[in-house]
């Protein structure tokens, strides 16, 4: 197992990956770590095809991003990944970019939990304990800690689940969400966010709609959804180099 522990793919930041101002999209490290996690998933017996086998599916519960820079258009990068521990019924795996000479761009942190198909109710199978031993090193801090609620937020927009947001889970993916919020901030060049966190608790079907509420403070944005039910989608928040200036 101990050959199968990190996970490493080269790559470069095609000119679809990036935004006005030739740096990588968030939502695109997103759809990257989703990527590579599923291919490193696959050799370790767990893949979506091996748990679709037994009316099972993994669900990304949540993210916490540290930046240190951002790849640019034609970069070539070296991404890597690896299972990091159990804790309760949350499966942790971390990722980390680095430019072509090793240096580490960023760094993230992540939790995932097993659906059963049948119950939608998240389980721990023994025989997939394993993932527990193979290694214990963190990128970052602070994963399993969750976003704490914030009061008296500003209501941003309500967002519709189209065709196009839907993934082969049947509902929104998570790259999707990322990309909303990355809408709703704007073009901020030259500030840089430092850190980002989300944290994801419902999923959402095609044609479902959610409200998007906001606060900002100083270097901090936070960000919540709510359903028509009530119910939390996601919560999310980001640090900043500077104090921020958006309209």
């Amino acid at each position: 197992m101990e050959k199968n522990k990190i996970f490493r793919r080269t790559q470069q930041v095609r000119s679809y990956d990036v935004d006005q101002n030739l740096e990588l999209k968030l939502n695109v490290i997103f759809q990257w770590f989703s990527e590579i996690a599923w291919e490193h998933a696959k050799i370790l017996g767990l893949g979506f095809e091996e748990l679709n086998d037994i009316d099972k599916f993994w669900v990304l519960n949540s993210v916490n991003i540290e930046i240190n820079k951002l790849a640019k258009w034609q970069d070539e990068i070296i991404l890597e990944t690896w299972p990091s521990g159990i804790s309760g019924l949350q499966f942790t795996r971390e990722f980390k970019i680095y430019d072509k000479n090793e240096k580490l761009l960023l760094a993230a942190s992540s939790s995932w939990v097993i659906i059963d198909k049948n119950s939608l109710a998240p389980i721990l199978p023994e025989e997939f304990s394993f993932l527990n031993e193979i290694s214990k090193e963190k990128a970052t801090e602070n994963l399993l800690k969750k976003i704490p609620r914030h009061k008296n937020l500003n209501f941003v927009k309500t967002k519709t689940a189209q065709h196009t947001d839907i993934d082969m889970h049947k509902h929104v993916n998570n790259a999707v969400y990322v990309k909303w919020i990355e809408n709703i901030i704007g073009n901020i060049f030259p500030n840089k966010i430092k850190r980002f966190k989300i944290h994801f608790s419902g999923g959402l079907n095609l044609d479902e709609k959610i409200s998007v509420f906001t606060k900002i403070e100083k270097d901090y944005i936070y960000w919540e959804s709510i359903k028509a039910d009530d119910k939390i989608c996601f919560r999310a928040e980001a640090e900043f180099e500077n104090n921020l200036e958006i309209n």
